[in-house]
């Protein structure tokens, strides 16, 4: 087997899947790109499946949590009862913190199996690392060779399709000019100036949502579609010629080919903690959240059809809702986008006039999301246990035992345990009126 890089070639998701299957490939990614994968609310967009991804985070954060609040207990006897139980707090998590660590990159990996979306967007980003049988390497495609946009591999499809009238704009060469510009800018990590686009944005955006809602072969032409306009919501006037970017795990590029994985993770840390000092971070911020609306109107355009009924869209709705929200905490009902009963009525009548398993699971489980969101929170959701991610992050093991201690402290676990009595009641009731 041969040690391989995205950043060199590139291989398709359906070609890894072949040639994973045949036990001519595997893949891995380094230990800072699994901590960006976790708890990054930004890389949803990306998933084909965001519920899955979120599962996956939540068992990482149950057993972090299990981990870190064994050491806040050791700390607390040590206090209490003999001084040296913090000492088997502490060797315990320097055992089990590893292992962690190792257990969630390998579920992310299996994620990427499952997911094309989310492969094809780290894969992009050049963030994958392969090992490929050297039988194999020769039919590989080099990233230098690339005639092909691997980006948007359905674009090649829609640009061979002529216009339909003379008198029309041609969108589908509007669409293959702007592919190669997806292909030669890091867009998904950074923001550029729309001067750097082939032609104005308005007419990009346009193409793309009028070949989307005229797409019929294939849902890859749709997908491709829509990441193009994921993609020119990252173009934006007066950004200048350098891109406006952060110091984020997907632009760094190793100083050599020969460093280690340990050398490029330690070098890797230092690139972004530079990087970060760089920017202006309140206009970044500003960008990020001019694009994140800007995408939301474009979906507005192409996700919803002419003619729908009234349960499809309050169900759409509520998913949108649902794909940004921490669902291991009660939330309050002013967050839902219909009133509940309404969404309540919608998941039930779609599951029971459903006749595939899988949509009526899914139905189901918008249900089970359902209970987590009940009257009287407040702004602020309520947690049974301490949110992780909200933590910063110190390869100190005591600091962030001390961090957790604090915020657990913070949480309300006797009201948290009356909304969970609440909740449960709720489900089975919902669930009794299932067939």
């Amino acid at each position: 087997m041969r040690s391989v890089s995205s950043q060199d070639y590139y291989i398709p998701y359906e070609q890894m899947i072949s040639l994973r299957e045949k036990e001519q490939l595997n893949f891995g990614i380094d230990r800072l790109t699994g901590q960006h994968l976790t708890n990054n609310h930004w890389i949803l967009q990306f998933a084909d499946d965001p519920a899955l991804l979120k599962a996956t985070w939540r068992a990482h954060n149950f057993w972090t949590y299990a981990m870190l609040g064994g050491f806040g207990f050791s700390v607390y006897l040590s206090f209490t009862s003999a001084w040296w139980v913090f000492i088997i707090g502490f060797v315990c998590m320097a055992i089990l913190n590893p292992i962690l660590v190792k257990s969630n990159e390998e579920n992310l990996l299996d994620l990427m199996i499952k997911d094309k979306g989310l492969y094809e967007a780290m894969h992009a980003a050049k963030r994958l690392n392969f090992l490929v049988d050297e039988t194999v390497i020769s039919g590989l495609q080099k990233r230098d060779g690339l005639n092909d946009i691997p980006l948007t591999p359905a674009f090649n499809q829609i640009t061979k399709k002529q216009t339909v009238a003379s008198s029309t704009v041609d969108i589908y060469q509007i669409i293959g000019d702007f592919s190669k510009v997806m292909e030669r800018d890091d867009w998904l990590t950074g923001f550029y100036d729309s001067s750097q686009l082939p032609h104005p944005k308005e007419d990009i955006k346009n193409a793309l949502v009028s070949a989307h809602n005229e797409a019929t072969e294939t849902d890859d032409i749709k997908s491709s579609l829509r990441t193009g306009l994921m993609a020119l919501s990252h173009y934006h006037d007066d950004i200048g010629n350098e891109p406006l970017r952060g110091g984020h795990i997907l632009n760094y590029k190793p100083s050599s080919e020969n460093l280690s994985q340990e050398e490029q993770s330690k070098e890797m840390e230092m690139w972004i903690e530079k990087e970060n000092k760089k920017i202006d971070k309140n206009k970044l911020d500003a960008i990020t959240d001019i694009a994140n609306r800007e995408w939301e109107h474009f979906k507005t355009l192409i996700d919803i059809p002419l003619e729908t009924d009234d349960n499809t869209q309050i169900i759409r709705d509520y998913g949108e809702v649902v794909e940004k929200l921490d669902l291991m905490a009660f939330h309050d009902t002013s967050r839902l986008p219909h009133p509940k009963d309404k969404i309540k009525t919608a998941l039930i009548n779609q599951h029971n006039n459903s006749t595939d398993t899988k949509d009526r699971d899914l139905f189901a489980v918008g249900l089970l999301y359902l209970v987590q969101f009940q009257d009287n929170i407040g702004s602020e959701p309520v947690r049974g246990q301490v949110d992780v991610s909200s933590l910063k992050w110190s390869d100190d093991a005591t600091e962030m035992a001390l961090q957790f201690s604090e915020e657990d402290e913070k949480l309300d676990k006797k009201f948290y345990e009356s909304l969970l009595v609440v909740s449960e009641r709720e489900y089975e009731s919902y669930k009794s009126k299932l067939n």
